[in-house]
C-alpha cells in the first residue's frame, strides 16, 4: 500500500476536501505517523446515540378548590284542582289476590291457596271453587262473600299478563264458611290453559246496584161530554214518562293489615295500630286508625275518603269468623299524616280482639243513590164524543077547535161511555253527560324523615312454608317420636337487638291440623334450638283438630339464640294409631317499641 505524510493530509484539508477511507489507510501505513507534531487534528466522528430519557418523581397533586354551593330552589306551588267531572256509570271495585292452580281435582275443597275448575277443559268450566286462604296466607272470606251475579273474574298468570281467562258470574255463589266458595260462571275470553301449581292472580270486579226507576207519567184528561145524546168516550191515557238514568250507587271494598292496641283508649295510635275508645270494644263510639299500616304503607288518602254511612269491618287476619262490623255515623276527625278518628255505631260480629293481635281492616264505601227520572209528559186530550140521536116526534092532534098544545116528547137516553184509551209508549233514556277533564297533578311534597320516634314499633317476621313433599307427615306406628324439621335462619344479632329499644314481644304462630287419626292421636309442634339441640321454653303447641287451626304462643327473648344460629320448627305425633300431620305454615314475629 502507498503512504501519505502529514503534509499531504494538510493539503487535502486546505483545499476543503475530506479524506476518504483509502487516504486514512495510506496515512496509517506511513512511518510518519509514529510521532505527532501537534499540527494535525482528525475529523469529528459521527454523533453517538441519544441517551435514555431521565425520570424524576412526580410532584404532589395540588389542593382541591372549595366546592361551589347554592341554595335549593323553592318547591313550585300546587296546581289548582280540576273541575268536578259529570256523574259516571255504575260503580265497581277491582281487587286482586295471589293463588295457585289445582288441576288434579274438579270439585269440593281446592285446598289452602288454590282454585279449581269443574271441567278439565278450563274454558268450558261452569263453576270455579276458590279457597278462603290465598297464597299469601291471608283469610279473604269476607271479600269473597261480596261476589254476586254480574261480577267479572279474571284469572291471570302471575308472571305474564297475556296468559289469562275471563269469566262472568251467572248467579249467586255458594259459601262454605271458613273454607271455600263455589262460583257459577260463564267463560268470556282469554283462551289460556293453566298447569298444575302455576302461580296466579285473581282479579274480582264487583258491580254496584242500579238506581231507581223514574216515576210514571200523569194520566191524560178525560174527553168532554157531547151535547144531547151519548156521553163522549174517555180520552186516551197519556204515555208513560221516560225511565230515569241509572244511578252511580256502586260500592268498593279494600283491606289493610293492622294490629289491635288495647293499652290506650285515646289517640294518637302507634303506626300500624288501631284503638277503640272503650275497653268493651263493641260499646265504643269512636275508632281511631293510624295512617301507616303494619307493612308501613301510608293509606292516609284512603282513610280520609271514608264518609257518613260507609262500613268498616275489623277481622282476625287468620280467621274470618272473628270480626266486628261498624257503620260510620258522623264526620270523621282527620289529623293529616297521623291518624283518623271515625264516629261509629256497632253493627255485628261480637268478637273482642286481644292486644297486638294481627287484624285486617276492610273499608266499604256506599255510593249515593241515582236521581229520580223526570215525570212523563201529559197525554193529549181525548176526542169529543158523537152527538146522540134526536127523540121521535109525538103524534098530531085531531083537527078541531084549537086545543091546548101537545106535551113535549121526552129527551132520548144518554149514549154509553166510550172505551179507555191505550197506554202511551215509554220514552227513550237520555244520554249520559261527558266526563269532566282531569285536573293537573300537584307538585311532589318533600321527603319525610326516616327516623323512628319514641312510641313507634319495629317489627321483624320470619315466615316458613313447607314444600309439598315435606309439609305433610303420615304416621302409622303408635311410637311417639320426632317426624320432621323445618329450619328458620334468624339472621344476625342486630335483628334481635335494634338500637334504642327495650325487650321485644315475641310471638310464634303455626297453621296446622291432623287428619285420619285414631286412638287419641294429636299433632305437637315446638321451636328447637339447633346450637343446643333443646326445645325453646314456652314454644310447645298441640292440636287434635282435623280443621286447619292457628296455634300461638308468646316466648321470652332470653330463651332464643342471639347470633347466626338457625332454629327449627319440629313436629311429631303423640300416641294414637295413625294419622296425617298437615303443616301449612309458621311465622315467628318480634315487636320492639322505640324508647
Amino acid at each position: 500500500m502507498s503512504q501519505k505524510s502529514r503534509s499531504q493530509f494538510k493539503v487535502i484539508f486546505s483545499q476543503g476536501n475530506i479524506p476518504n477511507q483509502q487516504d486514512f489507510h495510506d496515512f496509517i501505513d506511513s512511518y510518519w505517523n509514529f510521532t505527532d507534531d501537534g499540527y494535525f487534528t482528525g475529523i469529528t466522528g459521527p454523533s453517538g446515540p441519544t441517551g435514555a430519557t431521565g425520570y424524576g418523581a412526580q410532584g404532589p397533586t395540588g389542593a382541591t378548590g372549595p366546592s361551589g354551593s347554592g341554595s335549593t330552589g323553592a318547591t313550585g306551588a300546587t296546581g289548582s284542582t280540576g273541575a268536578t267531572g259529570a256523574t259516571g256509570p255504575n260503580g265497581s271495585s277491582t281487587n286482586y289476590f295471589f293463588y295457585n292452580a289445582n288441576t288434579t281435582s274438579y270439585s269440593g275443597d281446592p285446598g289452602a291457596s288454590y282454585i279449581i275448575w269443574n271441567n278439565a277443559t278450563q274454558t268450558s268450566a261452569t263453576q270455579i271453587n276458590i279457597d278462603h286462604i290465598n297464597s299469601q296466607f291471608v283469610d279473604i272470606d269476607f271479600i269473597l262473600a261480596l261476589i254476586d251475579t254480574g261480577a267479572i273474574i279474571v284469572i291471570q298468570d302471575a308472571s305474564n299478563s297475556n296468559n289469562f281467562q275471563k269469566f262472568e258470574v251467572t248467579s249467586s255463589i255458594n259459601i262454605i264458611p271458613n273454607n271455600y266458595v263455589e262460583v257459577p260462571v260463564n267463560y268470556i275470553s282469554g283462551g289460556y290453559t293453566f298447569n298444575n301449581g302455576d302461580s296466579l292472580i285473581i282479579s274480582l270486579q264487583l258491580i254496584g246496584p242500579s238506581g231507581p226507576t223514574g216515576a210514571t207519567g200523569a194520566t191524560g184528561d178525560t174527553g168532554a161530554t157531547g151535547p144531547t145524546g151519548a156521553t163522549g168516550a174517555t180520552g186516551d191515557m197519556g204515555p208513560t214518562g221516560d225511565i230515569g238514568p241509572t244511578g252511580p250507587s256502586g260500592q268498593s271494598t279494600s283491606f289493610y293489615e293492622y294490629q289491635a292496641n288495647l293499652s290506650t283508649t285515646t289517640p294518637p295510635p302507634n303506626p300500624g295500630y288501631i284503638i277503640w275508645d272503650n275497653a268493651t270494644q263493641i260499646s265504643s263510639n269512636n275508632i281511631t286508625i293510624s295512617h301507616l299500616t303494619q307493612t308501613n304503607v301510608d293509606v292516609d288518602i284512603f282513610l280520609t275518603s271514608v264518609t257518613n254511612n260507609d262500613i268498616i269491618v275489623i277481622q282476625d287476619q287468620y280467621d274470618s269468623s272473628n270480626y266486628q262490623k261498624w257503620i260510620v255515623n258522623g264526620t270523621p276527625t282527620i289529623v293529616t299524616n297521623n291518624y283518623v278518628t271515625f264516629p261509629v255505631s256497632y253493627d255485628g260480629g261480637g268478637y273482642s280482639f286481644s292486644n297486638n293481635q294481627p287484624i285486617i281492616i276492610a273499608l266499604q264505601h256506599i255510593g249515593s243513590t241515582g236521581p229520580t227520572g223526570p215525570t212523563g209528559e201529559t197525554g193529549p186530550t181525548g176526542s169529543t164524543g158523537e152527538t146522540g140521536s134526536t127523540g121521535e116526534t109525538g103524534p098530531t092532534g085531531e083537527t078541531g077547535p084549537t086545543g091546548s098544545s101537545g106535551e113535549t116528547g121526552s129527551t132520548g137516553e144518554t149514549g154509553p161511555t166510550g172505551p179507555t184509551g191505550s197506554t202511551g209508549e215509554t220514552g227513550p233514556t237520555g244520554e249520559t253527560g261527558p266526563t269532566g277533564e282531569t285536573g293537573p297533578t300537584g307538585a311532589t311534597g318533600a321527603t319525610g324523615s326516616t327516623t323512628y320516634s319514641s312510641g313507634n314499633s319495629i317489627v321483624h317476621r320470619w315466615m316458613l312454608s313447607p314444600s309439598s313433599s315435606s309439609g305433610t307427615v303420615t304416621t302409622t306406628s303408635a311410637t311417639v317420636g320426632d317426624r320432621g324439621y323445618f329450619y328458620i335462619d334468624l339472621g344476625n344479632t342486630s335483628k334481635w337487638n335494634p338500637s334504642g329499644c327495650g325487650s321485644p314481644t315475641i310471638n310464634l304462630y303455626i297453621y296446622c291440623s291432623i287428619s285420619g287419626a285414631a286412638g287419641g292421636a294429636q299433632a305437637t309442634f315446638d321451636l328447637h334450638r339447633k346450637d343446643t339441640s333443646s326445645t325453646i321454653t314456652g314454644s310447645t303447641l298441640s292440636t287434635t283438630s282435623s280443621s286447619l287451626t292457628v296455634l300461638s304462643a308468646s316466648l321470652a327473648q332470653a330463651n332464643l339464640p342471639s347470633s347466626l344460629t338457625p332454629v327449627a320448627i319440629r313436629f311429631f305425633r303423640d300416641g294414637g294409631t295413625g294419622g296425617t300431620v298437615n303443616f301449612a305454615f309458621a311465622m315467628l314475629e318480634a315487636v320492639w317499641t322505640v324508647t
